[in-house]
């Protein structure tokens, strides 16, 4: 299975239906389920459907962006300092999100810049501690 690398903020967004789409630079020809994966922790917290990639606009993506970290003054100083306005961003469509209650940590088998392949029956359940004792 292909899961896509995020930061959890993005992911938890997705997955409680806030957006429906992932902004990226590059394209991409997967679709149907995939994972969404925490940036450095393998952490898999809840599957969607991938329908399409379009196109948007380089400020489009930028502004999707816009976070706790990353406010609308950076970005509007990115979009008047980048040399890349003109560069084409892609739309990842998302349908059905389902959120696991307890993320899962994967295994991944292997690796390609924003994408991991991992086979979820090999991966480990996390847990929740119900009490100090």
């Amino acid at each position: 299975m292909q899961g896509l690398i995020m930061k959890r903020e993005y992911i938890l967004d997705i997955l409680n239906g806030m957006t429906k789409f992932d902004a990226r630079l590059y394209n991409s020809d997967v679709r149907g389920k995939i994972g969404l994966i925490e940036s450095n922790t393998n952490l898999l917290y809840g599957y969607v459907d991938m329908v399409d990639v379009h196109q948007i606009t380089y400020e489009d993506y930028v502004k999707w962006h816009i976070s706790e970290d990353y406010n609308l003054d950076i970005v509007n100083e990115k979009l008047h300092n980048d040399n890349m306005i003109d560069r084409i961003a892609y739309a990842y469509d998302f349908t059905n999100p389902f959120k696991l209650d307890i993320p899962i940590i994967i295994n991944p088998t292997k690796r390609n810049r924003i994408w991991v392949e991992f086979e979820p029956e090999n991966s480990n359940k996390g847990y929740r501690q119900e009490s100090l004792f």
